[in-house]
């Protein structure tokens, strides 16, 4: 699947559900199959800063050279968040997100319905990724 499909089939399945408290229930859902980070891995730069969560999030890439994404929050909305942005980046190479657009979180409207911390973490967590697909 292509970065665009993925973020299409994330705005389609959000969008698809009826008020947002259903939506954030499926993010909160989502969160619940994310890879936990290891505590080892609990460090300052894994840190979302901001967040008003203890919110981590790792972003590395696998033996195969494609994005991977582990997280940890004491707070289940942001570890949906984290796992939202691990339904769109994880298995794609940093080359097929590089320069594309980044929409997912505009178009399915998450964004706007997020507090004013929730937004700016979300935002970190994918300039997080995104420079980690420019880095390489």
């Amino acid at each position: 699947m292509t970065f665009k499909q993925k973020q299409d089939n994330f705005v389609e399945n959000l969008t698809a559900l009826g008020d947002w408290q259903e939506r954030f229930n499926y993010i909160m859902e989502l969160g619940s199959d994310l890879p936990e980070i290891t505590a080892q891995r609990l460090t300052p730069e894994n840190l979302i800063e901001g967040c008003k969560s203890r919110t981590y999030m790792r972003v590395f890439l696998d033996e195969n050279g494609k994005i991977s994404i582990q997280g940890k929050s004491n707070s289940p909305v942001p570890v949906g968040l984290i796992a939202a942005c691990a339904e769109v980046f994880c298995g794609l190479s940093p080359a097929e997100i590089a320069g594309e657009e980044i929409f997912f979180q505009t178009q399915s409207e998450l964004l706007q319905h997020l507090s004013i911390t929730r937004q700016n973490a979300l935002c970190k967590m994918i300039k997080r990724i995104q420079l980690l697909s420019q880095n390489i």
